[in-house]
């Protein structure tokens, strides 16, 4: 599972919809970002969970095809707390979260709580002697039978699994997400990549140059507990939550959930670094 998250912070993930974005440090002052030569594609866009592409009752799924669930967050709602909680409320700590933040507005304090939808994903195994160049055209092609709303999109993330024989991870299929818009950002928005290592995570630190850093501090700011697919090379890598505005130009993308990255994990921040254009 990769998160994204902003510099200096641990990423954490619980799940397909958990990566956890915060406020990073400032943005670097020098610009650069120029597409590079065989350089791979990298896409930050917002996930279009309020869509219902592919409700339980959906008939005609394609060949080796199945529904699976997942509860995403689609932003939040405002709740008023009354006077005579708000000592109580306001400063409290949850466990593994930080302090609950309230705000004013007029005579009333309210905090922004997150609202959550049930949605189904596409989840499709190649058959028998098929390609997974094929698959990917299928699923695609079925796509495109469905009533997408304007500006929005089918992206497809690989689904992973050990070989039996060699028990190395070897793709045989893969799953749904439907995005919305334009990117937030693209390949030409990173100055510079490199891996590295926070507390036993591999990580992979990105700088943006500091037009994107202002576009994507306003971006995460106004989708704040909405998911973002994190797309290289046309693939969904993950979709983590916006947990709050990311002001500044340095984000981190953490390659495993766990304490402790894996070699193949650390391998491959390395791999992806140098691909997004940095020193690796």
């Amino acid at each position: 599972m990769v998160a994204l998250a902003a510099c200096g912070s641990k990423a954490t993930s619980g799940g397909s919809a958990s990566g956890a974005p915060s406020a990073s440090a400032s943005a670097s002052s020098s610009a650069s970002g120029a597409e590079k030569p065989g350089r791979t594609t990298f896409e930050v866009v917002l996930a279009a969970d309020d869509v219902d592409l592919f409700p339980m009752e959906t008939s005609d799924l394609p060949r080796g095809g199945s529904l699976l669930n997942e509860s995403v967050p689609i932003g939040t709602q405002r709740r008023v707390i009354p006077k005579e909680l708000v000592d109580q409320v306001c400063g409290a700590k949850v466990e593994g979260q930080p302090p609950i933040q309230c705000q004013k507005s007029g005579e009333e304090t309210f905090v922004e709580v997150p609202v959550g939808v049930s949605r189904n994903f596409l989840r499709v195994v190649a058959g028998e002697g098929e390609s997974l160049d094929a698959l990917r055209e299928r699923i695609l092609a079925y796509g495109k039978t469905k009533a997408l709303p304007p500006g929005a999109r089918i992206v497809l993330a690989k689904l992973d699994e050990p070989d039996p024989e060699t028990k190395k991870l070897v793709t045989v299929g893969f799953r749904t997400y439907v995005v919305r818009g334009e990117p937030a950002l693209t390949e030409r928005d990173i100055q510079s990549a490199k891996a590295d290592d926070l507390e036993g995570t591999a990580i992979i630190m990105i700088t943006l140059t500091p037009e994107a850093a202002a576009r994507f501090e306003k971006f995460t700011g106004d989708n704040v507990m909405r998911r973002l697919a994190l797309v290289v090379d046309g693939f969904a890598r993950s979709a983590p939550v916006v947990q709050g505005k990311i002001a500044g130009g340095h984000l981190s993308i953490a390659m495993s959930a766990s304490e402790k990255s894996t070699p193949a994990e650390r391998a491959e921040a390395t791999r992806l670094a140098k691909a997004l254009g940095g020193g690796g």
